[in-house]
């Protein structure tokens, strides 16, 4: 049997080695350019969305962390999202080989009807500079549907589940080289009553509704749309072509909505008689996300 014997030679020089790197962790904790990297991380952000961000605060969440305080997210669309606090962790590996890989965590705002929600993204890029392949993922948890500027919507929750990745240096405006994959899920969604054209719509509400994307370069095509409650159900398809702002983006949709007595009653009372409570009908939304159109068949 052969006993491994340890000189003080080695000893001594391990216990150097592991000192060494002790302290360059140490020092590089204590000199990381945590102010550059916060404002790069704002700025990043806001180059690739287009999205203005502010912060009241931002704090050091060690070892290679940042957390903002009262952030305020602001679109083109005057579409805001207030956040409590968001923290960004940098994984220090991918800083030293000149790669960007982080993870995002936000507590979002609630309003008068919702409490707030919870957004987890995962971001990931070949360098600093945006050049290469970008990546983003994650999930977004009960976002109160008002933050998103929709007038007519009066409460709604929304959940979203993403992935999207761009080639290249795309700007905030360019769509180019994008692809991505987006579920979408709104619960306890009300809608008042809206006019497009000659054709008056009443109120709306639904218990769950469900929206899949399949999105490349400016085209999102709707794979499926489903959605249910006191008012009836619905299914359909079609696409979205992406513009700036969001709200010259374009419609096509075709959706198969089967109403409810309830709902049938208080569309013939808004002047829009339908055959028949229980009778599927086609609805057909064209236009801008900004002025939809409906034509009813």
């Amino acid at each position: 049997m052969f006993t491994l014997v340890r000189s003080p030679q080695v000893k001594r020089a391990a216990g150097w080695t592991a000192m060494l790197f002790g302290l360059v962790a140490f020092f590089l904790v204590l000199t990381f350019p945590y102010d550059v990297l916060q404002a790069r991380i704002l700025a990043e952000v806001s180059s690739r969305t287009g999205v203005e961000i502010t912060a009241d605060q931002w704090e050091i969440a060690w070892p290679f962390g940042l957390g903002w305080r009262g952030v305020s997210l602001f679109t083109e669309d005057n579409v805001r999202v207030q956040m409590d606090e968001l923290r960004v962790t940098v994984n220090a590996a991918s800083v030293l080989t000149g790669r960007l890989a982080a993870d995002l965590v936000a507590s979002l705002s609630g309003d008068a009807l919702t409490n707030g929600g919870r957004a987890t993204v995962r971001v990931t890029s070949d360098s600093w500079s945006g050049n290469g392949t970008v990546s983003v993922a994650g999930r977004i948890e009960h976002l109160p549907l008002s933050a998103l500027g929709f007038q007519a919507v009066r409460r709604g929750r929304l959940s979203v589940e993403f992935a999207q990745r761009w080639e290249g240096n795309s700007s905030a405006g360019g769509t180019g080289g994008m692809e991505g994959t987006w579920t979408i899920d709104m619960a306890d969604v009300s809608i008042e009553q809206m006019a497009s054209g000659q054709i008056r719509l009443p109120s709306i509400t639904l218990a769950h509704a469900r929206m899949t994307l399949q999105c490349r370069a400016d085209v999102c095509r709707i794979q499926e749309f489903t959605g249910d409650g006191a008012d009836g159900f619905f299914h359909g398809d079609g696409q979205v072509t992406l513009r700036r702002p969001f709200r010259n983006s374009t419609l096509a949709l075709s959706i198969s909505v089967t109403p409810s007595p309830a709902f049938a009653q208080r569309a013939a009372a808004s002047g829009l008689p339908l055959a028949a409570a229980g009778a599927p009908m086609r609805v057909s939304v064209n236009g801008s996300i900004a002025q939809p159109q409906f034509s009813v068949t």
